[in-house]
């Protein structure tokens, strides 16, 4: 009787633990744009999204970016792999706004040029 009474315990932990490790709050999506949509445009990013760029014709390794103040966003490069690639993005690290600058890496002088306006989080600029 003692193995039921102990089985049904450790079950019921089980159940208790894995439910901790649900979560009500839903993944946040990232706000994807196009690098050239973005010249001039102010973008508004929560704080707990990314900005994704996807690059069109170019390759996702084909972009450096510069944040002006570094302090409210970093640049992560796009990488491409045999198997895989990731679009170059934007990660907010505090409330704030910067101006990013995305130049490309072919010597053709090509770059765009936009602010980024870190938010609490809410609303962001539509994707396009």
């Amino acid at each position: 009787m003692s193995r039921w009474i102990a089985a049904g315990a450790v079950l019921t932990g089980l159940a208790i633990g894995l439910a901790g490790c649900s979560s009500d709050t839903p993944a946040v999506e990232p706000v994807t744009v196009a690098a050239q949509s973005l010249q001039g445009r102010t973008i508004v990013l929560p704080i707990d999204s990314d900005l994704n760029i996807t690059t069109g014709s170019l390759s996702v390794t084909d972009y450096i970016g510069s944040i002006a103040k570094p302090s409210v966003a970093r640049f992560v490069a796009g990488k491409q792999t045999s198997s895989a690639q990731e679009d170059p993005s934007i990660t907010p690290l505090k409330v704030g706004v910067t101006t990013v600058t995305l130049t490309t890496k072919d010597g053709s002088g090509q770059y765009v040029t936009f602010t980024l306006d870190v938010v609490k989080k809410g609303k962001s600029t539509p994707a396009s």
